[in-house]
């Protein structure tokens, strides 16, 4: 770091996942950063499960099916970092609001091979967006973008880690130490904001939430999850996500699934005359 640091007047961290201050690398570099005077810039990613299909123990890409069918199941994998559902992303960023950077590098717009892909896709829909827009009005020190309005996202893995699919069980390798727990992300995770205290009910299920930002797990149930923000018992908000969880998944597949009360009103801003689509591989009837 000090020779990276005597050569270049600023730095940033990659796709390097946060379990805590404590043991955060980034807490060292912008410690260092600050003793040298030199500028530390922050990072946020929000998944990492990638759409390439390599060569076991490399980064080297199969580009021909031939290849890879050729080489078999026990030659190929796919990379993976675990992050909590949106655990990595909300930590991140109140990492860089807690040390005021001047910048902050968003790991990746539309890197869809690599999972992290803030573009609009069916299945990281506009959870994460809703978040940066969230922390991002944090970060400049200005009124949220949501004040005056419950706003609910719901995540969540649509299979438990240790599900296995068939036929298509293409392994996934987490290539680095795993910071946090594969079960962190065996649940449905709803972050509500709020401008006063309320309740998030899942498929359900009904816990307490505070004003502001607040983050509430339910157990795992298989088929769409049902979100509903309640004041003295009348839902302000109501949606059931067009996607589901399974027991039973056919291929492997680990990027995360997200979906919000804003979904409509989010992508009607940003394309006109939107007419949705919807991942619904794993959509079963509600009873």
């Amino acid at each position: 770091l000090n020779e990276y640091l005597d050569y270049f007047p600023a730095t940033w961290l990659w796709t390097l996942p946060y379990d805590n201050a404590k043991n955060y690398l980034g807490t060292l570099v912008a410690a260092e950063c600050r003793r040298r005077h030199r500028t530390f810039t922050g990072s946020v990613f929000n998944d990492f499960y990638t759409s390439k299909l390599l060569k076991k123990g490399t980064w080297d890409m199969y580009h021909q099916v031939s290849e890879a069918v050729q080489a078999g199941l026990g030659q190929v994998e796919r990379k993976y970092i675990t992050t909590g559902l949106s655990f990595n992303f909300r930590q991140m960023w109140e990492f860089a609001i807690r040390q005021d950077v001047p910048l902050v590098n968003v790991i990746t717009w539309n890197d869809y091979p690599e999972g992290h892909h803030l573009a609009p896709e069916i299945n990281h829909n506009e959870g994460f967006s809703i978040l940066l827009n969230y922390y991002k009005s944090q970060w400049q020190k200005r009124s949220s973008p949501y004040a005056g309005r419950d706003v609910a996202i719901v995540f969540f893995k649509k299979y438990a880690h240790t599900t296995q699919p068939a036929p298509f069980n293409i392994p996934v390798v987490a290539f680095q130490k795993e910071v946090l727990p594969p079960i962190s992300e065996d649940s449905i995770e709803v972050v509500t904001l709020l401008p006063v205290a309320g309740q998030v009910q899942v498929n359900g299920h009904t816990k307490h939430v505070p004003a502001g930002l607040a983050v509430r797990r339910f157990g795992r149930q298989s088929g769409p999850v049902s979100v509903a923000v309640l004041h003295q018992n009348k839902a302000s908000v109501r949606f059931t996500t067009p996607e589901g969880l399974t027991t039973e998944p056919y291929r492997a597949d680990r990027i995360t699934y997200t979906f919000s009360s804003e979904f409509f009103s989010f992508y009607e801003e940003l394309f006109q005359g939107f007419k949705p689509s919807y991942s619904r591989e794993y959509t079963t009837k509600l009873k």
